[in-house]
């Protein structure tokens, strides 16, 4: 597993949102928990349970309170952000029913998915990818798996508009990226871009089903990793 993997060869404190009791995830302290943790992995299931009532800004990324501080009226109350109704009055503040996760802000987000019919994140409006989207974090980055025969899945998904607008979502990157855009500037095959001296011929069969195809959100980034 994962955690097992990153205890035995790196330094890294972990842990596991399924190791908290479904009582324990909901509560406040539950941040606390993960906030002094260089690594928190969790799932999908996990992380679009309804374990807390979160405010979303227009991307549907999580409003955090320090966010929310800034956007108060005198009385206190949360106001939107920058979005008013026809007939002059403010809109609603937009919440979703997410997780305790969703209350901090994270350095780094890493996700791991799939193409076709088994994947997440290609399929906007499912709870999973809409609680995926909503993390708050400083970068991002998405590891597509790509077994043997998923080349027929790669270029549908080049070419499926719907599936790549879902993803530059999950990254946060801007709204008006084309598909172009973000093939050219934020997609790399990461296999084809690790220099063949740093691999061992031996064990490069054994690789060939475990390399991704990676999406990186981070704007500041501007070589391939």
């Amino acid at each position: 597993t994962w955690e097992a993997a990153l205890r035995e060869y790196t330094s890294l404190s972990v842990i596991s949102h399924n190791s908290l009791h479904a009582r324990e995830r909901k509560s406040a302290s539950a941040a606390a928990k993960f906030a002094v943790h260089d690594v928190v992995l969790t799932t999908y299931d996990l992380l679009k349970s309804k374990d807390a009532t979160i405010p979303v800004d227009s991307i549907g990324k999580a409003i955090l309170n320090s966010d929310s501080k800034k956007n108060t009226d005198e009385g206190g109350w949360l106001k939107t952000r920058g979005s008013e109704t026809q007939s002059g009055g403010e809109a609603k503040q937009t919440c979703l029913h997410l997780t305790i996760l969703h209350r901090l802000s994270w350095y780094r987000v890493i996700m791991m998915d799939c193409l076709g019919k088994r994947g997440y994140l290609t399929k906007p409006g499912t709870a999973r990818a809409v609680a995926a989207r909503a993390v708050n974090s400083l970068s991002r980055f998405i590891f597509f798996v790509k077994e043997e025969d998923d080349v027929k899945m790669e270029n549908k998904f080049k070419n499926d508009r719907k599936q790549m607008k879902a993803v530059v979502n999950a990254l946060h990157l801007p709204s008006g990226t084309t598909g172009k855009t973000f093939l050219g500037r934020w997609a790399y095959d990461v296999k084809s871009n690790v220099k063949e001296s740093s691999l061992d011929s031996s064990s490069s069969d054994e690789r060939s089903t475990s390399d991704g195809y990676g999406c990186d959100g981070n704007e500041s980034s501007a070589e391939p990793w």
